[in-house]
Order: structure tokens, then C-alpha cells, then sequence
């Protein structure tokens, strides 16, 4: 039986739902860190949150509607998205997938953040 020593760098991305926010730790918060707007978007089919970065000037000279931009907070250890409409929205899409577990895997595909709400995290994690 051989040794698997386990590399501290191969942290996973995991993000909370918690009440009002969305909290992404620091391997998550990778692809996101340098933004301080987000859109949101889920997928019901494939429950699966989709975190889309705006830049400063997308959101100055584009033509998106600022209902659809929610701040995101960084800090060094964590980033959030706090907003109770917003988790409104996805309590009603997911509530069943929430009411079990609010900890969740995340990757980075095509310049998005997906929160995959097939991927549970143990909650001592």
C-alpha cells in the first residue's frame, strides 16, 4: 500500500449559502478576487449557481442593467455576495438542496465561478 502525501496547494473551491450571503473561500475566491461585481445566475436543471465577474469597466460603460450587479466583498481569507433578494431567489429554485447541506464544491470553467449543488462538502469542512 503506498503513501499519498497530500499537496496543502490542492485546496478545493467551496462556497457557503449561508442566510442572506454566498461566502467563497480563499480557492474559490481565486477567479474572482481582482472584481468587485458579480452577476448571478442558476441553473435549475443541473443545479448549478453561475458566479459571471464584471469588471469596473464593464460596469461603467456597458449596457448591463445594475438590478443584475451585486457587490462582492473580498477580504484575505474569503469573498461574499450578501444580498436578500438575491438569496430569496435561490432559496426558491434550491430550497430542497439547501435544506440539507449549505456547503458546496465550485470550479472555474469559461471565466465563470459554478457553485455545483450536486457537490455537497461535508458540513465540518
Amino acid at each position: 500500500m503506498g503513501i499519498l502525501w497530500i499537496d496543502r496547494r490542492n485546496r478545493r473551491g467551496i462556497a457557503s449559502l449561508e442566510k442572506n450571503s454566498i461566502t467563497f473561500n480563499t480557492t474559490a475566491l481565486e477567479s474572482l478576487k481582482s472584481f468587485r461585481y458579480v452577476m448571478v445566475g442558476i441553473d435549475e436543471e443541473n443545479k448549478t449557481i453561475i458566479i459571471k465577474p464584471i469588471s469596473n469597466n464593464q460596469y461603467i460603460k456597458e449596457d448591463i442593467s445594475k438590478e443584475l450587479i451585486y457587490n462582492l466583498s473580498v477580504s484575505k481569507t474569503y469573498g461574499r455576495i450578501s444580498n436578500k433578494e438575491l438569496f430569496v431567489s435561490i432559496l426558491e429554485a434550491f430550497g430542497d438542496v439547501l435544506s440539507k447541506n449549505n456547503k458546496f464544491s465550485t470550479y472555474y470553467k469559461d471565466g465563470l465561478l459554478y457553485i455545483d449543488l450536486n457537490k455537497e462538502v461535508w458540513s465540518n469542512v
